[in-house]
């Protein structure tokens, strides 16, 4: 049987409210892409490691940034999770 995370969808992910921590999460990511952003943009009279700090400082941000965006809040997992009374549908049918 699935679960109530395995049957949203990416789309819906994105649409729901996440947890205060990954929110800080998604924060300090969009901030390493910045600051690699910066680093990158800097005059070619830098060290190599700049380039390579920049590069890494990226795709960490990048990808925190993602990650925090898909996660969904436990309460709201058992709101979509447990219908109404009287009510049955499953999750994929919640009105978008």
């Amino acid at each position: 049987m699935y679960t109530t995370e395995q049957l949203l969808s990416l789309r819906q992910r994105l649409a729901l409210p996440m947890p205060a921590f990954f929110k800080k999460v998604q924060q300090v990511g969009l901030t390493l892409t910045a600051v690699s952003s910066a680093l990158a943009l800097l005059p070619t009279g830098l060290p190599g490691i700049v380039g390579q700090v920049s590069g890494y400082l990226a795709a960490a941000g990048a990808m925190m940034t993602v990650v925090s965006q898909a996660t969904v809040s436990n309460d709201v997992l058992a709101d979509l999770a447990a219908p109404a009374e009287g009510e049955v549908r499953a999750v994929w049918e919640q009105d978008e």
